[in-house]
């Protein structure tokens, strides 16, 4: 019997996927989907798991875009595409089951390294190549290629991921009219206008990211989408060798012609491209190592082998070079969050929609300029730009136009002031006010906690300013009891503390329907609307077996008791075993210490190299067991075994 289960797709961490997907942690935040390292319990392997956003599961089109990926690329199996597992729905949530890539994006590479040698760029951007290859083989076009979306892995693969706004293609004309999905900066110019769309297309977008590889900046770069589109429409891009005059003049050419503005003056196909890049490194690496070895080996069988050679020593030492920076970049760890598009919102609403994704404006240093192309109030340049990554530590630096106004009127001080005081002020001078009203432990009910612009920065008359309005101190509820509550109870409970509740499952065969923990415990404080993780207890799908006795031996059942046996202290029921997965932490040093505590007494005590990443250790026990887990000495968790 199955049990209810109600689940949140951007809070699952610490729950297990359709009995199988075990969350262990959020690797990533993007506008469309949370995505979860997990751990496959059958297959005992991890993959990464794309759970669409609660908020867009009710959206058709994000919806069909978002399963479009897992159609897509499931059709397709190449080394340098991130392959597809799995796709499964639960309890109203939409996910995908992925390769799990242990790796950094190229855009950290690039933005770790500045400017890459052209001889690892063109390594690169070969094997890009080779994955859009066959993409297009496949009837598919990626339609977004761009640094974000492409993986180095710790043994320098690169994988293209993302095939989420990629469409099938057909014999029709694909036009996308308005929908100009992905960034600016990468996209074709047909793509920018709304026009044919093809294999072609993402040959440009290769282009672009060879040439941010070899320079450190794009072809066309502006202050918003809209001037970029059009530079890429009627303007022709700098020779990258002017930026860098040591590429190879063969490889700049590669470059410049994949970034044609007419598709049919650049490569036709990945493949060409692929093989004058190959052609033009095996090339040149054969002319330097002429210049420093000898001539005069006139045996062509010792001569087609030396050249072999050298060609495979060149690769190692790229391989090598990427290594050495990927390597280094990785140990940092830092976790980076997919900025959103906030060009065209006001202040106001910025502020709202960045919090979704854990992100924050950077309102002390919001600045005010004139614009013939923007309306006032609105965002008209953010820093960093849409579909870039960064540390959700660090804040989004915005430009707000301010029309074509003379921008002469200085904001007042209004931290502190009521505020109603606030608006009266702010009509003196001609400004309007937008309001956000939020809890706060220190500033009265009423009161400005914080203002945007900031005192002294000047803005033109009927600005509006963006005041953060006190709710006063947030009123803590009191976590109620559950356990040993029935599931229906428990709900009751939660709802009435003003509270919401994520239920988990486990087999359970005395506690089914009924909450075996909870998190937090009873008692702790939280703020209304929070989450409470309850996991109850459900029926086993499988019976469990007795342990296994030694062979000849007879089983329980066969033996016959004797008249002298005390029937009181003879047990009934024979022990059971369940396993308890460990998984070694993967900082932790080359070999680990474990030891495992049941009932407070100590079962398991056994050293483990951490290449073995996840260790199986039976439990035994009549009744339900508390178990402690300790690695090196360190406590790392507490479970309850239900036997």
């Amino acid at each position: 019997m199955k049990g209810v289960c109600i689940m949140s797709g951007e809070h699952l961490v610490g729950t297990v996927l359709d009995g199988r997907y075990e969350i262990l942690e959020v690797i990533g935040v993007g506008g469309m989907a949370t995505v979860y390292k997990a751990r496959c319990k059958i297959l005992n392997r991890f993959v990464a798991i794309k759970v669409l956003k609660d908020s867009l599961n009710n959206d058709e089109e994000c919806l069909k875009r978002f399963l479009s990926e897992s159609r897509s690329t499931a059709k397709l199996s190449h080394h340098n595409i991130v392959g597809i597992y799995d796709v499964g729905e639960e309890s109203g949530m939409n996910y995908i089951v992925m390769e799990l890539v242990d790796g950094i994006t190229l855009k950290e590479y690039i933005s770790m390294k500045g400017v890459l040698d052209w001889k690892e760029a063109s390594h690169i951007a070969v094997q890009i190549g080779l994955a859009l290859q066959c993409a297009h083989e496949n009837n598919i076009v990626h339609r977004d290629i761009k640094p974000h979306n492409i993986l180095i892995t710790k043994d320098n693969t690169i994988k293209v991921a993302d095939f989420g706004i990629a469409r099938a293609v057909t014999s029709d004309t694909m036009v996308t009219g308005k929908e100009t999905m992905g960034s600016v900066r990468y996209i074709s110019p047909e793509q920018a206008r709304g026009g044919y769309v093809d294999g072609r297309s993402d040959i440009y977008s290769l282009g672009v990211v060879l040439y941010e590889m070899l320079t450190g900046k794009v072809p066309f770069d502006g202050e918003n989408p809209v001037s970029i589109a059009m530079m890429k429409l009627n303007e022709a891009p700098i020779s990258c060798r002017m930026l860098s005059p040591d590429i190879p003049y063969k490889i700049e050419e590669i470059t410049m012609r994949a970034i044609s503005k007419e598709q049919h003056l650049r490569y036709q196909s990945a493949i060409d491209m692929v093989s004058d890049l190959n052609s033009v490194v095996e090339e040149i690496a054969l002319e330097d190592e002429s210049e420093t070895h000898y001539i005069g080996r006139r045996n062509s069988k010792k001569k087609k082998e030396s050249n072999r050679r050298r060609i495979i020593a060149v690769a190692v030492v790229i391989a090598i070079l990427m290594g050495i920076g990927v390597y280094s970049f990785m140990r940092r760890g830092v976790k980076q969050v997919e900025v959103p598009e906030l060009v065209g919102m006001t202040l106001e609403e910025a502020v709202l929609f960045v919090s979704e994704s854990g992100l924050e404006i950077d309102e002390e240093n919001v600045k005010y300029e004139q614009s013939d192309e923007f309306e006032e109030d609105i965002i008209m340049h953010q820093e960093p730009g849409i579909n870039q990554y960064m540390n959700p530590k660090k804040k989004i630096k915005v430009t707000i136009s301010s029309g074509k106004g003379v921008v002469d009127i200085p904001v007042p001080s209004l931290v502190g002031k009521a505020y109603e005081d606030a608006i009266e002020e702010l009509k003196e001078l001609e400004l309007k006010a937008e309001r956000i009203d939020e809890y706060s432990e220190t500033v009265e009910l009423g009161k400005i906690i914080k203002q945007s612009p900031t005192k002294g920065v000047k803005v033109t008359a009927g600005s509006s300013i963006l005041l953060h309005v006190s709710k006063g101190a947030e009123e803590k509820k009191i976590v109620p009891s559950l356990v040993g509550e029935t599931i229906e109870n428990a709900k009751k409970l939660v709802a009435e503390a003003g509270l919401k509740i994520n239920i988990r499952e486990r087999e359970s065969t005395s506690k089914v329907g009924r909450v075996i923990s909870q998190s937090p415990e009873s008692a702790e404080l939280l703020k209304e609307g929070d989450v409470i993780d309850v996991v109850v207890g459900v029926e086993p799908e499988i019976e469990n077996t007795p342990t296994p006795t030694p062979e000849n031996s007879p089983s329980p059942s066969d033996v016959t008791p004797s008249p002298s046996t005390n029937p009181v202290t003879t047990p009934t029921t024979p022990p059971r075993r369940k396993v308890l997965s460990v998984q070694i932490p993967e900082d932790s040093p080359e070999s680990v210490l474990i030891k495992v505590v049941a009932n407070g007494k100590q079962i398991y005590e056994r050293r483990h190299n951490k290449s073995e990443v996840t260790v199986d250790i039976p439990v035994e026990a009549r009744n339900d067991a508390t178990v402690q887990v300790y690695i090196d000495g360190v406590f790392m968790f507490e479970r309850v075994i239900d036997f």
